[in-house]
């Protein structure tokens, strides 16, 4: 969906939606191109894998840059947010895509992951001129005890 205001086209481009998720499907052409064929789409700026959980065995659950989406949620977020396919194109379509994953597969994850999450929009969204950040959260936890937000 690309909008107009003044005749001047308003798409994201220039700008970066930061999607805190499940991760992404990572050479999907709803994100752009994979033009210097690495396996990431080119519009992907930048993502990280913030699910904390023991590594055991399993490559998903380590903490690295690969923020692939094994669970679907995410890249499904980012599409809405950021797709630039002519028949489904996202709100914009033009925007760089940061993926920060914070949940694996069964949409684990915990409150520490989302902190470290936000903590790296911070200390970078001039470099990546971050004009928004999706979280789709909820939680069946009871919240009245700090310690249940992994805090103290």
């Amino acid at each position: 969906m690309v909008f107009s205001k003044n005749g001047q086209v308003i798409d994201g481009s220039g700008q970066s939606i930061v999607i805190l998720d499940t991760g992404i499907d990572l050479d999907h052409p709803f994100f752009g191109p994979d033009q210097n064929n690495d396996g990431i789409s080119d519009r992907i700026a930048a993502q990280s894998d913030f699910a904390s959980k023991p590594y055991n065995g399993n490559p998903e659950n380590n903490d690295d840059d690969d923020a692939s989406d094994t669970n679907g949620h995410g890249s499904h977020v980012a599409s809405i947010a950021a797709s630039s396919d002519p028949n489904y194109p996202g709100i914009a379509p033009g925007a760089d895509i940061i993926v920060l994953k914070i949940f694996d597969s069964n949409n684990s994850g915990n409150f520490l992951d989302i902190e470290q999450a936000l903590q790296w929009v911070l200390a970078n969204y001039q470099e990546y001129n971050i004009a928004s950040v999706n979280m789709s959260l909820s939680t069946g936890g009871n919240h009245v005890n700090p310690t249940n937000f992994g805090i103290i």
